[in-house]
């Protein structure tokens, strides 16, 4: 969803493997029903520039998110203006699909914007034109400065892509550096915290966390039906 910064297209950051402590591993299809949590698409404000996500963008893919547990989803239906070869979407644009998926991983799970900083991806078999295109974004490492996130993008019940994004988190300052100029006043609740912001926090978010006050506006009225309170949104 943005442009690498300066000297970061290089960057390798080890991903933690995760560890399963105990004698046995529980069965996923054990798991409940995950709780589908809309993300509003105008937290960007309404002159929002993306081509990925912007409601109002006339020819962009206008996508909506959803959180669930530790990951963010959307569907997507590719039409003809996208193809590359025949009946085929167009590889480039499968893999900005992805990014956006990545980018609201990083937003929704963090409650941060990041610029896609690197990227590798594999295409396991086309996206076909006119069907449902179903993508997942997982955070599967988290520094205050640096989020790497898994994609996949699954077409027929089959996986068709998969790709790994590294994203640079920067503060108020560094993005405005980026972007030749001042950053929106909706972007900038989503920047990191400066050095003074850090050292005054009294504690890092988790990897994966999930903020409460992200999602879409019917989804916190649905909320605050249930348990009778208010919520509000990030300042």
């Amino acid at each position: 969803m943005g442009a690498a910064p300066a000297g970061l297209a290089s960057l390798d950051v080890a991903c933690p493997t995760r560890l399963i402590f105990g004698d046995s591993v529980p069965d996923p299809s054990e798991k409940g029903p995950m709780t589908r949590e809309p993300l509003d698409p105008n937290i960007f404000g309404p002159d929002s520039p993306c081509f990925g996500c912007a409601p109002a963008h006339p020819t962009g893919f206008h996508l909506r998110f959803a959180r669930s547990g530790d990951e963010v989803t959307t569907t997507f239906v590719p039409h003809e203006q996208l193809q590359g070869p025949p009946g085929i979407m167009h590889g480039g644009l499968v893999t900005t699909l992805a990014d956006e998926i990545a980018a609201w991983t990083v937003i929704g799970l963090l409650e941060r914007f990041g610029f896609t900083a690197a990227l590798s991806a594999k295409l396991h078999r086309p996206i076909r034109i006119g069907a449902e295109v179903e993508g997942i974004g997982r955070v599967t490492s988290s520094t205050p400065r640096i989020v790497k996130v898994d994609v996949t993008l699954n077409q027929h019940g089959e996986r068709a892509y998969s790709g790994d994004f590294t994203f640079a988190l920067l503060d108020e300052s560094g993005a405005e550096r980026l972007l030749g100029g001042p950053l929106p006043e909706a972007w900038k609740r989503f920047a990191r915290e400066s050095r003074v912001g850090q050292a005054t926090s009294s504690e890092a978010r988790p990897a994966g966390a999930a903020p409460t006050r992200l999602g879409a506006p019917e989804a916190h009225a649905s909320k605050q039906s249930r348990v009778g309170g208010g919520h509000g949104q990030n300042g």
